[in-house]
């Protein structure tokens, strides 16, 4: 359905999408000659108060969310009873268009598109906003490689605990509450972070295999966290933060593993990381051409992927040769005598006892003996053996440069 509004300021040019309420058009914000895209919402939905409060929804919840992964809002309005949203406009693909022409994404491509969504989904939980539509026909791929999240049409300010809040809402009821294959099974009832958890788990197995839940084989590394984003129980289920900390970690670990299992199978009901935005931007590119020439994309045609690189078996190192274990060479050891007994021997200014004394110390080494009312003696120990020291009496009017112990 084609829509020609005359907005102010914009001129429109062509419609590039439509959706399940409005259409999306190509147009030029004529004040500085930017290309930009206006959504545009069906007539027959701009007396109905429900659609109308959703859309306008939209437009605040992205507009708030201020974040390189979310579709950047530039201005909402009305024109002649015609609602309308105006964006940034991305050249692109959405990610459900990516995956029709190549079912079972390369993992490493998968895993920076999930990452990235994972990290815009966590900043529009960090100011109490749930998306609540989570799916690959609201993920737009740039051909520059970015991953923009749109389509907050179902957002929901919810409050810390989990109850909604009437800020981005009008109070009008909702009639349509999600896409059924990525809804949670409470979504119906209660709005919490924990449903586009649930989501992302769904969308985590639909990028890694090409299927919807449940799934075979999966990365081991990434089987634990999308099991748990698909618990029936909330509370189970892991936070944005979490969930990206495992993508992160996956992502530099570049699937050297296999792929396994997960711990269970989900419910049957149903991306700093250096990988070139370049292989996603390629990838974009030759769906785009498919677009623009009217017909399907050979599987030929697509971009072949990495080659493997199969490292050379390492080298056999030979065994190093022992080093034998020097035996070591005992101290030697001196027998310090002296007459009288009972002086004190000092070693480099170290008590190390009372004669007569066996002490081990390397050779060779001077040896002090103290003792009160004699003079100080010194010897000198050049081998092993005893050293017999008489000791000499102070004068009884010694000098007064002569030291006294």
């Amino acid at each position: 359905m084609a829509i020609k509004v005359a907005i102010e300021g914009y001129d429109q040019l062509e419609q590039i999408g439509v959706g399940g309420m409005a259409a999306v058009y190509r147009a030029r914000k004529v004040s500085i000659d930017k290309i930009v895209a206006i959504k545009l919402l069906f007539p027959y939905l701009a007396t109905d108060a429900s659609y109308i409060d959703r859309f306008q929804r939209e437009a605040k919840a992205a507009a708030s969310i201020q974040h390189e992964n979310v579709v950047n809002v530039i201005d909402y309005g009305e024109s002649d009873g015609a609602f309308y949203i105006v964006m940034e406009y991305y050249d692109g693909r959405t990610l459900e268009q990516l995956m029709k022409e190549r079912p079972g994404l390369p993992p490493e491509i998968a895993i920076r598109i999930l990452l990235e969504v994972a990290y815009g989904l966590e900043a529009a939980h960090a100011i109490d906003i749930v998306h609540r539509d989570v799916k690959p026909a609201n993920i737009i791929v740039t051909n520059q490689g970015a991953i923009k999240i749109a389509d907050f049409g179902l957002a929901k300010l919810v409050h810390p605990g989990g109850e909604a809040a009437d800020a981005l809402s009008t109070g009008a009821p909702e009639r349509v509450m999600g896409t059924p294959a990525y809804m949670a099974p409470e979504q119906r009832e209660i709005v919490t972070p924990a449903v586009d958890s649930w989501a992302l788990g769904v969308l985590m197995v639909e990028a890694l295999t090409g299927k919807l839940p449940p799934a075979e084989r999966l990365p081991p590394a990434l089987a634990p966290v999308i099991d748990a984003c698909l618990s029936t129980d909330p509370k189970r289920r892991p936070a944005m933060a979490e969930i990206a900390r495992a993508l992160r970690g996956e992502s530099e670990e570049r699937l050297t593993e296999p792929l396994s299992p997960p711990a269970r199978s989900p419910a049957p009901r149903r991306s700093w990381i250096p990988i070139a935005g370049g292989v996603i931007a390629a990838l974009v590119a030759v769906a785009a051409v498919w677009q623009f020439a009217g017909g399907r994309t050979s599987e030929a045609s697509l971009p072949p992927p990495p080659p493997v690189v199969t490292a050379p078996p390492p080298r056999a190192t030979p065994a190093p040769t022992p080093t034998p274990t020097p035996t070591p060479t005992p101290t030697p050891s001196v027998t310090v005598r002296s007459t009288p007994p009972g002086a004190t021997i000092v070693i480099g200014g170290e008590v190390k006892g009372k004669t007569p004394a066996t002490i081990e110390v390397p050779l060779p080494v001077e040896i002090e003996l103290r003792r009160k009312g004699y003079r100080r003696a010194h010897a000198r120990a050049t081998a092993e053996g005893p050293i017999d020291v008489r000791l000499v009496p102070v004068p009884k009017h010694p000098s007064p440069l002569e030291p006294l112990d």
